[in-house]
């Protein structure tokens, strides 16, 4: 929303454009030469990494804001496994949104009750970084 309305001289442009990467790749974009993992959502390709680069910020991080968008509705509709809630999770605390993933952490904590004890361990680490107050099992 800053860079929608920013114009492009204000002191915190270059901090969100500096930080633009990290979104990117909470939100599951970038490329990854590693193998993927199974069940994981597909990422985008290198053609459309290309494109990103020449994007405008503010179509960038619309572009972000529609994968996160798009994640969370497969995973409520569809469910996945829990990299990939991890991956919404932390996009909720890059992108600064504490009461999104408060919202979608009821939903990973009934698809993972019967998760053996580290998966319940790292999701609850993501959720706490993503500022949901997380009480133990």
């Amino acid at each position: 929303a800053l860079l929608d309305v920013g114009r492009p001289d204000v002191p915190w442009i270059p901090a969100i454009e500096a930080q633009s990467g990290d979104l990117a790749r909470a939100a599951g974009v970038g490329v990854d030469q590693s193998p993927p993992v199974r069940g994981a959502a597909p990422g985008p390709s290198a053609e459309d990494m290309e494109a990103a680069r020449e994007m405008t910020p503010q179509d960038r991080a619309a572009m972000i804001e529609g994968m996160v968008a798009g994640l969370e509705d497969r995973l409520a509709t569809e469910g996945g496994g829990p990299e990939e809630w991890e991956r919404l999770l932390n996009a909720y605390r890059v992108l600064g949104r504490p009461e999104d993933a408060a919202r979608v952490w009821s939903d990973v904590e009934r698809a993972f009750a019967e998760a053996p004890p580290e998966i319940g361990a790292r999701l609850r680490e993501a959720a706490r970084a993503a500022g949901v107050d997380v009480s133990e099992p």
